[in-house]
């Protein structure tokens, strides 16, 4: 009349829970495929098929274990942008947490990218840390500009999307007295 499958989530191999869990049942036999969805990545699964009639259940099949593919970790979550000199050479700090989901793989590395708002066209400045490091110095920074930083954390599965904070940097004192200073006098009064 059909088939039951049987769906058992394994780590290292070994069932996770102490019942096999019943996933689909196809009430075609004349169906020989199903999809299952719903899976997790980086998850070992195992599966069991079994045909069933009137008569009842017949045995199932031995269990066919599958490894499923992984996906990028969620994005960092930042927590601070701190100047670390207010005089030029301007330098900042990002700090950052983890990503909340990383699917059971280490994180290999953090990338960040960042760029004065109003530079339209120009590329991006581009650092890459450790995955074990949780903070980046910024350098090349402008006085008087805000900037766009984008932080992802990488994987051996890809890239997570970025997390976005703004900097603002100070605009400074000037740093010399005014050139080419003019004035008029004219009917009792000067004019700069």
């Amino acid at each position: 009349m059909g088939y039951y499958i049987f769906k058992e989530k394994l780590l290292n191999g070994e069932p996770v829970e102490n019942h096999v869990q019943h996933e689909m049942v196809i009430a075609d036999p004349n169906k020989f495929h199903a999809t299952i969805t719903g899976l997790e990545p980086n998850t070992e699964y195992a599966f069991r098929v079994c045909a069933f009639n009137l008569q009842g259940d017949g045995e199932r099949t031995p269990p066919k274990k599958m490894m499923t593919g992984g996906m990028p970790p969620s994005p960092p979550r930042p927590q601070s942008v701190t100047m670390l000199s207010d005089d030029p050479p301007l330098r900042a700090r990002i700090d950052w947490q983890p990503p909340e989901i990383t699917y059971n793989q280490p994180i290999n590395a953090y990338t960040v990218y960042y760029r004065p708002i109003d530079s339209f066209g120009s590329g991006y400045e581009k650092l890459e840390v450790p995955g074990t490091q949780t903070y980046a110095e910024l350098t090349k920074l402008f006085m008087g500009k805000e900037y766009e930083i984008l932080v992802s954390a990488g994987n051996d599965d890809g890239w997570s999307s970025n997390a976005t904070e703004k900097l603002t940097t100070s605009i400074g004192v000037p740093d010399g007295e005014p050139l080419n200073v003019r004035y008029d006098i004219s009917a009792g009064q000067v004019r700069f």
